[in-house]
This record gives structure tokens, sequence and C-alpha cells, in this order.
């Protein structure tokens, strides 16, 4: 089983192509170790109860809830300012990997290469402009990670979160940072990964960076069946399936592949010989954005079984219980839905969960998330 997890994820890597590997056999150079910084934690708030960092990204709603989450940005940004030399930006990445696993000059051993792979992972991902850092055992909780996006400017750095709170969940090395330049525009993908008992799974988020502040911002890089997103989810069964499919990459180097196969894991059972392990959807660069297939028709079927689930949440929606009877698979559209009625029959605290669950299923989604947002602060307001 752990073999065919590893060789599973192997291949969901690819989706968004990792940062480059480090060299065959790692040396710590004395002049990446002088460029060698200790990144601090993000000075987020701890609970006392049980080591867990209020500002997480599994829950979205506590970014809307604690001015704090947010204005760290800022704050992290001119530690950064103090740390960051220009000999640490012009020093490449896996170097200053190499070295912080190290601690000294001199060639990795065997149990210190396959450090880097381990845990957290490379802690500092990126190009000489566009790092990626990720910051472990926050709270002092093994496997749980803040992650940010870094971007050097004429006028210092500029910090963007890009995770609150990552459980890794036991999963090694989760995270990748592809930057990708496509004609003026700069884009950061960030890729996630994990599994369970069934599937390996990737979800890669797509920035684009303004170049003159370095701030970067969700981008709708992908136009799927719900239409424009940031996000994109992959995942595969882990038991006696391996694709390996070149075809799955989006970038390759630092550019936007022609086109890319989109793979969803079905989650057959055992007894449906016709199953197929996965769907695959094919997405092709228009200019702008990756656009799949058969995007009309998609479209059209995706409205078709939003119209009967949304018919089905107003004609059994209980006003007591604020609550609805029927099978949903479009969490985003039913959570904002729910919120919605819940709060015309002034069931304000109900709405506002189903608004804080809309935050976390509509994310990438830009229109669904402000719907969710707007849905979240008006209930929360109303249920004070």
């Amino acid at each position: 089983m752990i073999t065919r997890v590893l060789t599973a994820l192997t291949f969901l890597a690819l989706i968004s192509a990792p940062a480059a590997a480090a060299p065959k056999d790692p040396v710590c150079e004395k002049a990446a170790l002088s460029a060698l910084v200790k990144l601090p934690q993000l000075p987020l708030a701890c609970s006392e109860q049980d080591s867990s960092q209020y500002c997480s990204s599994d829950t979205p709603s506590t970014l809307l809830d604690d001015p704090s989450c947010n204005a760290v940005a800022g704050r992290y940004a001119k530690t950064l300012d103090r740390l960051l030399t220009a000999r640490w930006w012009s020093t490449p990445a896996d170097a200053l990997e190499t070295c912080r696993v190290r601690g000294k000059p001199g060639a990795l051993t065997k149990d210190e290469s396959d450090n880097l792979d381990l845990g957290s992972g490379a802690l500092v991902q990126g190009t000489d402009t566009v790092r990626m850092l990720v910051l472990p055992d926050l709270c002092g909780a093994a496997g749980m990670s803040n992650v940010v996006l870094v971007v050097r400017t004429a006028h210092g750095n500029a910090v963007t979160p890009v995770y609150f709170s990552f459980n890794q969940g036991g999963q090694e090395g989760p995270f990748s940072l592809d930057v990708v330049h496509e004609g003026q525009d700069t884009y950061a993908l960030f890729t996630t990964q994990g599994h369970d008992m069934q599937d390996a799974y990737t979800t890669t988020t797509a920035y684009r960076i303004d170049p003159a502040s370095g701030s970067a911002s969700l981008y709708p890089l992908f136009i799927d069946e719900t239409g424009e997103t940031a996000m994109l989810s992959i995942s595969e069964p882990v038991v006696d399936y391996t694709s390996n499919d070149p075809t799955a990459l989006v970038t390759k180097n630092g550019h936007f592949q022609p086109m890319f196969i989109r793979h969803t894991a079905n989650d057959c059972s055992a007894d449906d010989a016709k199953c197929k392990p996965v769907k695959k959807i094919v997405f092709r660069w228009n200019g702008k954005a990756f656009a799949a297939d058969g995007l009309a028709q998609l479209q059209k079927d995706y409205a078709r079984r939003l119209a009967v689930q949304r018919a089905c949440i107003v004609r059994n929606f209980d006003p007591r219980q604020g609550s609805a009877a029927c099978n949903t698979d479009m969490g985003c559209e039913d959570n904002n839905d729910l919120s919605l009625l819940a709060y015309k029959v002034h069931l304000f605290d109900r709405a506002r969960q189903y608004a804080s669950d809309a935050l976390q299923s509509c994310t990438g989604r830009a229109r669904e998330s402000a719907a969710a947002t707007f849905n979240y602060l008006r209930a929360k307001k109303a249920a004070h």
C-alpha cells in the first residue's frame, strides 16, 4: 500500500511542476551557508488549550473574525526586510536548503539527503525574486505549518500568506511552488499534496504577481464546468492504478504548457468492472487561462444539475431546523443557498455556519467566495 501511495503522489507532483530537485550529490558550500537565514514563525496567537493557531485556511471564517490574520503579512514583511539579504536572494533555494539540513560545509550524507524530502520538505523554494517560505511547527505542533509567498521588489519584500495552519497529516514534503513567466506577467502556482485511504490528490492555487507592489492575488487560471477558478484539484486512486502521464504537466521550464489533462478519481466500487479509475478532461491554454475542452456542454450539464439541486433545497427547506433533506454534490452553491434561506427565517447562527462552510468550499471562485463572505458577515452581525 505504501509503495502505491508514493507512486501515485509521484505522478501527482507533475500537475504543477515542483521546484527543481536538489543536485544528485548535494554539497553545502561556504557561500551558501553564510547566506542562510533562520526564518521566524508568523507572529500569530496560539491557543493555550490545544496548541493550535486560530488563523486557519481550513476554516476561512477565522480570517474574517480575526483582523490579525490578514494584518500579519505587513508585519512579517518588515521582519523579512531585516533578515533577507541580497546574498540570500541570489543564492539558489536548493543550495540554502542543503545548508539548512547539513548545518556545516560539506557533502550531505544519505540520511541528510533523505531529510530534504521528509517532514515539511524544502522550506525555501522558488527563484531569485519569488519564493515560497514554509514555516513549520507552528505553536510547537509538528506537521503544522504556515506558508507564505515572498516577492522581492525595489522597495523591500512583499508577503502574501498562501496557507495558514496547514496540517500535512503524515504526508512527506507536501508543498511545491512553480514560478511562471508568460509575456509580461508572472504567476506563482502553489501546490499541496496529500492522500487518504482511497485517493492521492493535489490542489494547485494560482496567483498573479503585481510587478510594482509585489503583492500576489488569486488568479482565475482555470475555466471548468463551475466557471473561472484559481484552484485546480487532481486525484487518483492509491490502489491498483499508476498513470505517470506526462500530459498532466501544467508548466514546464517556467512556462505554461499548451495543454494538460486533469485526472479525477471516480472511486469505483470493487464490483463495477465498467467503471474507469479516473475521469480525464483536457485543458488548453488560450492566452489568459486554461479552458476545458467541451466547456459549453460541461457548463450546460453543470447548470442543469445545479438547477435540480436548488429546486430540491427550496422545496424541502425546513424553516424550523434550517436544513433541507436533499442529496447535494455542489457544496459551494449548496451552502450559500442554505445560508440565504436560513437568514430569511432568522436562523442567524445556522446561516453563519452555512456561510462558513461556503467560504471553504468556494475557495478560488471569486463570485461565489464574495457571496459567501457577504452571507457570513451579514449573519454574524445579525446574530449579535
